[in-house]
């Protein structure tokens, strides 16, 4: 594990950012999006 953490802190912070915003790309198109959570809904 510290192998990685070694291996991309000596990638630059540009780089970096740009795989983060690819994940958050990724995940925000494949996951749903039901708008507010039904939950939020209850009353209690």
């Amino acid at each position: 594990m510290e192998r990685l953490q070694v291996r991309i802190e000596q990638f630059p912070p540009a780089v970096l950012a740009v795989v983060l915003a690819a994940t958050i790309l990724a995940v925000g198109a494949t996951v749903p999006s039901l708008g507010v959570p039904p939950f939020i809904y209850f009353q209690f």
